[in-house]
């Protein structure tokens, strides 16, 4: 389960307003939340001027010396409200105060949502979000946008006039604060809590299957290479099967041909029980040497024969059917030859020309 705080500055509620329905969305996707608001740097006189009604109490204040709570998150969407396109003065002094996060990367790899209000349709949007990346950037941090997919309907709506763009949800809050947001800027910031978090959940499940990956490939390490193991290879999954099984079968073909000159005893790195007898011996270990289909299979078959023949000097008398093997390993070690000095052209015929000139 993520765990994502939603942090916001908030003058005339409308920022804290869609913090609510972005938190439900997170909790609807399985997410948990907890609502935080940086400190308000202004005086009381001043903000009775502005007749601001005071900062919302269901989200705990967070101030430049709470900077650590922030580490212990794996995600966060930040609610700002546009100044002349930008960020407020609040929200500037809080990361600020950051600096010790990011000299060490606390919040380094941690992922980002945003969403906005602005008194006007030109009060920066699309411009807020944009102005804000370099201090996620600096930090190491991914921006989630939140795209058209799952807000296509409402982003393009020409019906109603209506915050929010593909960075993220937004609201419109008028020039003198009066505008409350929408239900359908409620339902764009509800979606996008929701994906945001599923985006979390995803990656987390996508790094628990990195770190089981990893440790597979370790076991495979420790393979035994007489069963078919890899190892020493850096394979995983899938791979790590397949190449147990192509060592598997080289091994088995290994095995039928060592067992050819035997007749007692099975050869090096086999696994199975050597044949009843001499006859049996021989039609086995013909029919995994005819079997082998590539050079691998080819070469392990020739060490089995050998090592079949080896065990054979000094338990039985040779057979008849050895002399194949033998003939095998001979033939393996021949020398080389060049396919491409090797091939001859076909001369052309003689026009006669030439004698007549």
């Amino acid at each position: 389960m993520p765990k994502i705080a939603i942090l916001i500055y908030s003058t005339y509620g409308h920022i804290a307003e869609l913090a609510r329905k972005e938190a439900e969305g997170v909790k609807a996707a399985g997410g948990q939340v907890d609502l935080y608001q940086v400190e308000e740097t202004l005086s009381e006189e001043i903000l009775k001027y502005m007749k601001a009604p005071g900062q919302p109490h269901d989200f705990k204040v967070l101030t430049p010396a709470d900077v650590e709570v922030l580490t212990g998150y794996d995600g966060f969407l930040f609610g700002i409200p546009s100044r002349f396109g930008s960020f407020p003065a609040q929200w500037k002094t809080f990361w600020d105060a950051t600096g010790g996060l990011w000299a060490t990367g606390g919040l380094h790899g941690k992922y980002v949502g945003q969403f906005v209000s602005s008194g006007t349709q030109g009060g920066g949007q699309e411009v807020l979000p944009r102005n804000t990346l370099s201090i996620y950037v600096h930090h190491g941090m991914n921006y989630v946008p939140l795209g058209y997919k799952d807000t296509f309907a409402e982003q393009t709506n020409l019906e109603e006039v209506h915050g929010g763009s593909p960075w993220g949800a937004g609201t419109f809050a008028d020039s003198d604060g009066s505008r409350t947001p929408s239900p359908l800027e409620e339902k764009v910031a509800f979606t996008q809590g929701k994906v945001f978090t599923e985006v979390l959940i995803k990656a987390e499940g996508g790094a628990a299957g990195a770190t089981n990956g990893v440790q597979n490939g370790a076991q495979q390490k420790t393979l035994d290479p007489k069963a078919g193991g890899a190892t020493g290879n850096d394979v995983t999954g899938g791979e790590a099967a397949a190449a147990a099984g192509v060592g598997a079968g080289a091994g088995a073909v290994g095995a039928g041909a060592g067992a050819v000159g035997a007749g007692a005893a099975p050869a090096a790195g086999a696994g199975a029980a050597p044949p009843a007898d001499a006859a049996t011996a021989t039609n086995t270990g013909t029919t995994a040497a005819t079997g082998a289909a590539t050079t691998e299979k080819g070469a392990a078959g020739t060490a089995g024969a050998s090592t079949g023949a080896a065990a054979n000097t000094t338990t039985a008398k040779p057979t008849a059917a050895a002399s194949k093997p033998a003939t095998t390993e001979k033939a393996a070690g021949a020398k080389k030859t060049n396919p491409a000095k090797d091939v001859k052209e076909e001369k052309s015929k003689c026009c006669g020309i030439c004698t007549i000139m």
